[in-house]
């Protein structure tokens, strides 16, 4: 049988996982609505992902620097 582990995230991680869906849903809708109005824009999905791999980046950069300064003491590391 496998034995399963866990580990506790500080509230502060369990925020940014929180932000990180909201993140992916707000896009996604956005997407959908301009479908919906104008239709496809080839432009319009180019920006919208600049936009989420720049806001995408600055919150797994942010996530990583949490669990790295939160894991010390059980001595694990966010590779």
């Amino acid at each position: 049988m496998a034995q399963i582990k866990t580990i506790e995230l500080s509230e502060k991680t369990a925020t940014l996982l929180d932000c990180k869906k909201m993140l992916d849903g707000c896009f996604d809708k956005l997407g959908e609505i301009q479908n919906d109005m104008f239709g496809y824009s080839r432009d319009f999905e180019s920006k919208l992902a600049l936009a989420y791999t720049e806001m995408h980046g600055l919150i797994m950069e942010l996530l990583v620097d949490n669990i790295d300064a939160m894991s010390t003491e059980s001595k694990y590391k966010v590779i």
